[in-house]
């Protein structure tokens, strides 16, 4: 493989993970991304549309390992906010989300997450907004573990506040 042709696929790789990656592991992705293009640049070889025809193939393989990987996931994981708690089975996530609660219910909510600090009280911000983890992770600079940490806390707030 000529240099020329690594980073074009490198390029074109990196491209289809930023938009068709997203919330998967950046590392799995590029390594799929690579297997694919390997294995299937020798049956596209010499056509008109060989790089239409990779990426396809290239995208085909992310979206497969987002299906594998959902898959594997439990709807209602520990850290899932899909989970229902309360007396009322609630969904956590129904907490979050603004645009369905009433207006003194998000007064009381925001005001809930301002008295947890000033972390929690944006990773739940974040997480109304519909960010990913990775992208939360990234802006309030936390490691894997510490945001599973925060987010287990943020659960058992979210559990104390069903019962207020």
């Amino acid at each position: 493989m000529s240099k020329n042709e690594e980073r074009l696929v490198d390029s074109l790789i990196r491209e289809i993970v930023f938009i068709n990656g997203r919330g998967l592991d950046k590392e799995d992705c590029y390594i799929v991304c690579w297997i694919a293009y390997l294995e299937n640049k020798t049956l596209y070889m010499g056509r008109a549309s060989f790089w239409e025809d990779v990426a396809l193939c290239i995208i085909k393989e992310v979206d497969s390992l987002r299906k594998n990987r959902s898959s594997r996931c439990r709807i209602e994981s520990k850290l899932s906010l899909d989970q229902k708690i309360g007396p009322l089975d609630t969904e956590v996530r129904e907490y979050l989300r603004p645009r369905r609660m009433y207006f003194e219910d998000r007064i009381a909510l925001w005001d809930f997450a301002g008295r947890l600090g000033a972390e929690k009280e944006q990773v739940m911000r974040f997480m109304a907004q519909g960010e990913d983890e990775d992208y939360i992770r990234k802006i309030m600079r936390f490691s894997k573990i510490e945001y599973s940490h925060l987010r287990e806390e943020l659960k058992e707030d979210m559990m104390y506040y069903q019962t207020l």
